[in-house]
């Protein structure tokens, strides 16, 4: 009975297979149909030579794959042309003195342009931190201290040479304390790291930053202005215009105001804090006679105020102060000595071009100086009247001259070699005039100049600071 009931299962099984195959026939045969009717006259589809030899015999092979032509504008995708992101954008950089694509540089490289800039909310070098990878900026007693992927100096005089000194169009910018170097109506930010000693010199250990101001233009007339405002009464102007004085001529003007309150507060019995603020204005005329040649005439004043590095919280007292630390954080300054530093900035230059068939060349003449008419900040750190610090003028001057021969891009020789050669002078100064330090009840004293080791390191200190 079990192989009559096995049989009988496999007879229902074979009869469901050959009524699914007809139904599957059926739906082919509807199809072919449907596709018949929609072709071009004359077209054929879906039937081979069976290959017999019969020359006139077709079958349709079943292992052929049906094809439908279709006109060549149906096959081809439509692609709408896509506005490219507003912070992806190609930036040509002089990183190695020569015109070239940021992406060919061989030296790592960080580089924002102005929409980059603006978009960051950065408005000076000292907040280049915020999009630069291993850049630091710190401040001690008003001075800019600048780490490089963990490579700097923390020096703090007005003759001392940073290992990550700023540039703007290729001039070395002074150190000073409350300086803060405006990045407003400027081409773009280069952030060159590694030694840079080569090509920039001015002890570049940890690296170079190179501030790139916009270059006049005789092609059209154009400005804009920016009005900004945010918290702690912060108001931000800066203006900018370009205009044309004939085919050859142009000049730019810009200028700035930026101002805010300070985060922190003051106590009613501590000596207060300066304003902080930063106005100035940039003026370039450009002169270009002919392709081969261009004279760039460049003038700068900036006057800034800051508490940067000059007021803090008095929860880590000096090493020189043998008292408590005030009770915080909480952003209170108690400080017995009004701090905060203001600077005065001026700078002139320069610019000659020449271009020829076998080298370009470029000479550069500057003219610099930097003051702080009047600085003081608390040493102790604390509410303490322990120690304080008082310039009546800091200053540093400086004059640079460059010339330079390289490469043209153009040249016939340049897919092979490309070279730079020049000569760099600089001369410059700076100091205080004069520096006072203000003991109070609990200071640690100094031995008096003459006898012993003690007398040896006051007559030491009171040299060094006379320099």
């Amino acid at each position: 009975m079990s192989y009559l009931r096995a049989f009988e299962w496999s007879l229902c099984i074979a009869a469901l297979l050959v009524s699914l195959a007809a139904c599957l026939s059926t739906s082919a045969a509807a199809q072919d149909s449907d596709l018949d009717e929609q072709m071009p006259a004359g077209t054929e589809w879906g039937r081979r030579d069976s290959g017999n030899g019969s020359g006139n015999a077709e079958q349709a092979d079943p292992f052929a794959v049906d094809t439908i032509p279709l006109p060549i504008e149906r096959l081809q995708p439509v692609v709408e042309p896509a506005e490219p992101p507003a912070l992806l954008e190609t930036i040509v950089v002089t990183a190695q003195k020569r015109e070239q694509a940021a992406a060919d540089v061989p030296v790592s490289l960080s580089v924002l342009s102005s929409r980059q800039l603006e978009a960051s909310g950065i408005q000076n070098a000292q907040q280049l931190d915020r999009s630069v990878p291993g850049l630091v900026f710190s401040s001690v007693v008003g001075y800019n201290v600048v780490f490089l992927r963990g490579i700097g100096t923390d020096a703090f005089l007005p003759s001392a040479d940073p290992s990550v000194p700023i540039y703007i169009d290729d001039i070395p910018v002074l150190p000073m304390a409350g300086g803060l170097d405006s990045l407003d109506n400027i081409a773009r930010v280069e952030v060159l790291k590694g030694p840079q000693g080569t090509l920039f010199g001015r002890n570049s250990l940890g690296g170079a930053i190179r501030i790139i101001t916009e270059e006049p233009t005789a092609d059209e007339t154009f400005g804009d202005v920016k009005v900004e405002f945010g918290r702690f009464n912060r108001r931000n102007i800066s203006v900018f215009g370009n205009l044309p004085l004939g085919d050859a001529f142009a000049i730019t003007l810009s200028g700035y105001d930026n101002r805010s309150d300070s985060h922190y507060t003051s106590t009613p019995d501590s000596g207060g804090m300066f304003d902080e603020f930063a106005r100035g204005g940039r003026g370039s005329l450009f002169w270009r006679p002919s392709e081969r040649f261009s004279l760039r005439f460049d003038g700068f004043l900036e006057r800034s105020s800051t508490i940067s590095g000059l007021v803090l919280e008095g929860t880590r007292p000096s090493v020189l102060c043998p008292c408590e630390p005030d009770a915080g954080p909480n952003y209170v300054f108690s400080g017995n000595a009004r701090s905060g530093a203001e600077t005065n900035h001026r700078l002139v230059s320069a610019n000659l071009d020449g271009k020829f068939d076998w080298f370009d060349t470029k000479l550069l003449l500057s003219d610099q100086y930097r003051e702080v008419p009047f600085s003081i900040g608390d040493l102790d750190a604390t509410s303490s009247t322990v120690l304080s610090a008082r310039t009546d003028l800091q200053y540093a001057q400086q004059r640079t001259a460059e010339f330079r021969l390289s490469s043209p891009r153009g040249a016939r020789y340049a897919d092979r070699i490309s070279w730079v050669a020049g000569m760099f002078y600089l001369k410059a100064e700076g100091g205080f005039d004069p520096l006072a330090l203000t003991g109070g009840a609990g200071a640690i004293t100094l031995p008096e100049e003459g006898g012993g080791l003690g007398g040896a390191l006051t007559h030491w200190l009171i040299q060094f600071w006379n320099c």
